[in-house]
């Protein structure tokens, strides 16, 4: 069947099905919509396009918040509300309702932004050409973290199974998610992580990146990624115990209700030379990264390694786990170190 376009028609429509994380944080009072790092550096390049390309965003939220028409001139935003969420009907409210909405817009494709929650299922599940992005292979998460009956991250894992054998191709961003994928699905490209353009401006690159320092000072590392046990922060604590004239910090949310996250601040509190800043924003967090003399990345699982990729693009030094993706990024003793996370 061949699709006729007049010149005055945008080349391609694309559906971007991806999590509002005012709604993942229960900021719902926010006025302005923002996204994983992956999906904003993509919108990024998206808007960038023009007239070449019109995207429709569609989010699920279980409450009410500010909607903007446009994020960009040709990036439009939708939302698509669920007071009972999403997990209790297994997700079905949310494929159904995302299915309407898909109707009205008419796309080329759907593109569902991540397995961790509906975007994955909810593109699979269309009825339209489709795609679904893996940030983060969820199966593996959940072996890391111990299967056990009624495990949320079981249903999780679950779900990215049924999406990525439904889904017309699955993209993936490592040849690690390759292999992870296997033959769940024969059509998957490899394509890295889109990275914001702001971690390759010459400007913000150049500036006090690499700044001199005395050769005794005190060198000052960074480990971003929100404390999780998977992400492995306490083994690294007990790794640099010996290591003399380090500053550590960490930055990303840390969950004191949670067994590891009481663990964790219980042995930062003994350690004056370890900081835990919480979430940073983006500004924030080049800051400390141009501050820094290096990003170690000490994850057991990890799809890609975003954190890292963004150090690189400021010409920061890095240090990562050899596993998973982070190879891709990193030549050992060439473009950064890989070590042994165990």
């Amino acid at each position: 069947m061949c699709i006729k376009r007049s010149w005055a028609e945008p080349v391609l429509k694309v559906v971007q099905i991806l999590l509002d994380d005012r709604d993942v944080l229960g900021r719902y009072e926010q006025e302005t919509p923002f996204f994983g790092s992956a999906p904003t550096a993509l919108l990024e390049g998206f808007a960038q396009l023009g007239s070449q390309i019109e995207i429709h965003v569609i989010t699920c939220t279980r409450k009410n918040m500010p909607a903007p028409a446009k994020l960009a001139e040709n990036i439009f935003y939708h939302q698509v509300i669920i007071p009972g969420g999403y997990r209790r009907t297994l997700f079905i409210k949310a494929i159904r309702d995302v299915q309407k909405v898909i109707r009205q817009i008419n796309p080329d494709v759907v593109h569902g932004q991540g397995t961790e929650d509906y975007p994955a299922l909810c593109a699979a599940f269309s009825g339209y050409p489709n795609c679904t992005t893996i940030h983060g292979n969820m199966r593996q998460v959940a072996r890391r973290l111990g299967y056990r009956p009624f495990f949320p991250m079981v249903m999780t894992a679950c779900a990215e199974w049924i999406a990525l054998r439904k889904t017309n191709a699955v993209v993936c961003n490592s040849h690690y998610t390759a292999q992870c994928v296997g033959k769940l699905n024969p059509c998957k490209p490899q394509i890295f992580n889109a990275v914001r353009s702001s971690f390759f401006n010459e400007a913000v690159r150049l500036e006090d990146v690499n700044a001199p320092h005395t050769v005794n000072a005190t060198k000052t590392l960074l480990c971003i990624g929100h404390i999780l046990p998977y992400k492995n922060q306490i083994a690294l604590i007990h790794a640099l115990d010996t290591i003399p004239d380090i500053d550590l910090l960490f930055a990303g949310r840390c969950n004191p209700a949670e067994p590891y996250g009481q663990a964790f601040l219980k042995e930062i509190s003994n350690r004056s030379w370890c900081t835990h800043l919480g979430e940073i924003k983006l500004r924030d967090l080049q800051h400390r990264l141009k501050q820094s003399h290096g990003v170690i990345h000490p994850t057991l699982e990890d799809s890609f390694g975003l954190a890292v990729a963004e150090a690189q693009g400021l010409g920061v030094p890095v240090a990562a786990s050899a596993i998973g993706g982070l190879p891709d990024l990193i030549t050992h003793g060439v473009t950064g170190l890989l070590f042994n996370p165990h």
